[in-house]
C-alpha cells in the first residue's frame, strides 16, 4: 500500500497502527483487516485515514474428497469422475481470487446383486446363495448362516420368501430377491388286495397310485404287475413315485407279503372236511361231510404255536364259522382232532 501526502508543508511523516508500527508511506501489510495511517506535515498538522486490506490471493490446502465409482464431484463448471488433483479459481466478494484444490479419490462401488436362484422344493438340501461382490451380510427367513448365505428351504417354509444381501460402507450396496419354495405333491398308493400271495402264485396288478403319471419301483415288479415268483418269500415294499410340474418329488409305499404256501390251496378231504375260503380276509368256514357224525375239536395256532382259538364241532353240527379278523395277516395252523387222529391245515389270512 502506498500513501501520498500533498498541499501542505514538507517534510511528511507516516505512522501505521501495526505492531510494531510501520513508519513509511509504502508498506506491505497483512493479514486481511482494517488499518489506520497517521500523516504529519512540516507545520505539525496531522491527518489520519483508514483503509481495508483484502488478501490478494489465497491458496487453500488440498482438500481430499472420496467418492464411489459412478458418482461425481462438480468443480469449475465440470463434473469430475476420475481420481486426480483438480483446481478451481474462485472470486470472493471483495473481488479477490482464491484457488481451491482437491485431491479426488474414487473407490470402486460394491455390487450386491444376488444371482438368480430357485425355485426350490421344500425338501431340497440347504445351499449357498451367491452375489456379484462378497463381504456382505445375508438376512431373511431360511438364512442359517448370515456370512456365507447358507439357505435352507425347509426352514424358510412354503411360499415366497424375501432374502436380502447388504454390503455396508461408503460404497456399499444392497439387494433383495424373492425365492419361491414349492410344496411336495400329495402322493398315495392303494393297498394290495389281496396283500398276501403264495410264492408260486400268479402275478397281480399293481395298486393304483395318485396322481397318475408316476412310476413304480421295488422287487418283483414286472410291467404293471407284481410277480411273487420273481420277488420270492418275504415282505416286499412297492414304492410309487411322482414328480410334479415344479420338479418336486414325493412317494408313497405299500407292502405285500409272499408266503410259502405248499398245499395251502388244495381242497382238504380228510374225513370229508372242507375249509373255505383259503386264503381269506379273516373269516372262513369249517364244514363236515354229511356222513361224518363225529365231534371235531378245533384249535387255531399262530406261527409261534401259540393257541389263539379252541372250539368244537358237535356231532349234530354240520359246520362252524371261524373269525380271525382281529389277528394280523399271515399264516396260521388249524388243528383238527377226530377221535385220536389229528390233521393240521394251513390257513392264510390276507
Amino acid at each position: 500500500v502506498k500513501v501520498h501526502a500533498y498541499n501542505t508543508i514538507y517534510p511528511y511523516s507516516y505512522s501505521w497502527n501495526t505492531i510494531p508500527s510501520i513508519l513509511d508511506s509504502n508498506v506491505v501489510i497483512g493479514p486481511q483487516s482494517s488499518y489506520t495511517c497517521t500523516v504529519s506535515d512540516g507545520n505539525g498538522c496531522v491527518k489520519s485515514f483508514n483503509t481495508y486490506i483484502n488478501t490478494p490471493y489465497l491458496v487453500s490446502l488440498i482438500d481430499t474428497i472420496t467418492i464411489c465409482q459412478g458418482d461425481s464431484v462438480y468443480l469449475g463448471g465440470n463434473f469430475l469422475f476420475n481420481a486426480g488433483i483438480y483446481s478451481d479459481t474462485i472470486q470472493t466478494v471483495m473481488v479477490c481470487d482464491s484457488v481451491y484444490n482437491i485431491y479426488l479419490i474414487v473407490n470402486p462401488s460394491k455390487d450386491a446383486t444376488i444371482l438368480p436362484t430357485g425355485p426350490f422344493c421344500i425338501d431340497n438340501p440347504s445351499l449357498n446363495l451367491t452375489a456379484i461382490d462378497v463381504g456382505g451380510i445375508w438376512s431373511g427367513n431360511g438364512i442359517i448362516d448370515s456370512l456365507t448365505g447358507v439357505f435352507d428351504p425347509s426352514i424358510a417354509g412354503v411360499g415366497s420368501q424375501t432374502v436380502t444381501y447388504n454390503i455396508s460402507g461408503i460404497c456399499g450396496d444392497i439387494d433383495s430377491i424373492d425365492i419361491i419354495i414349492n410344496p411336495l405333491p400329495a402322493v398315495t398308493i392303494n393297498l394290495f388286495n389281496p396283500d398276501t400271495l403264495c410264492e408260486n402264485g400268479n402275478s397281480v396288478s399293481l395298486p393304483i397310485g395318485t396322481p397318475i403319471g408316476g412310476g413304480y419301483s421295488g422287487v418283483g415288479i414286472s410291467g404293471g404287475n407284481f410277480d411273487p415268483v420273481i420277488a420270492g418269500v418275504g415282505i416286499h415294499e412297492v414304492i410309487y413315485t411322482y414328480t410334479d410340474s415344479n420338479s418336486c418329488v414325493n412317494s408313497d409305499t405299500t407292502i405285500i407279503y409272499v408266503q410259502n404256501c405248499v398245499g395251502i390251496n388244495e381242497v382238504e378231504n380228510d374225513f370229508g372236511i372242507l375249509i373255505y375260503p383259503n386264503p381269506n380276509m379273516g373269516q372262513f368256514i369249517i364244514e363236515k361231510s354229511k356222513w361224518l357224525n363225529k365231534e371235531i375239536k378245533v384249535k387255531l395256532l399262530d406261527a409261534s404255536s401259540k393257541l389263539l382259538l379252541d372250539k368244537k364241532i358237535s356231532t349234530v353240527e354240520q359246520k362252524i364259522e371261524m373269525d380271525i379278523t382281529q389277528y394280523s395277516k399271515g399264516i396260521y395252523y388249524l388243528q383238527l382232532i377226530i377221535d385220536n387222529e389229528m390233521f393240521v391245515k394251513q390257513i392264510l389270512k390276507n
